[in-house]
């Protein structure tokens, strides 16, 4: 049981890594990251007080010190079904996002 919870553990940090440093984060020139990641596209964007996260247009209220760390709460938010439960609250259906993202981008 321990072992298969360390295996499980082990290939999350390794996804994260990839995902932090991955070539599909794009920049926009004035500092901002974007990156669509299971149809919810992305934005991190410096602000006065730090690292604002974007996304599909909704910007949170969390500031972070560093674009890694913005990059690792967006991770853990997709990932644990967060995202989709915060755009849900804010009238944005996943499923459709999703659907929008693959007939626009190919993602």
């Amino acid at each position: 049981m321990a072992s298969e919870y360390h295996a499980k553990y082990i290939k999350l940090v390794e996804a994260r890594k990839r995902f932090v440093s991955s070539k599909r984060w794009t920049s926009d020139g004035h500092g901002s990251l974007s990156i669509m990641q299971k149809g919810i596209v992305v934005r991190i964007a410096q602000m006065d007080d730090g690292f604002a996260i974007t996304m599909n247009g909704k910007t949170g209220k969390l500031r972070f010190g560093s674009v890694l760390d913005a990059k690792i709460r967006v991770f853990n938010v997709i990932a644990s079904g967060e995202a989709g439960q915060f755009l849900q609250r804010n009238g944005l259906n996943l499923q459709q996002l999703r659907t929008r993202a693959w007939l626009e981008f190919g993602v």
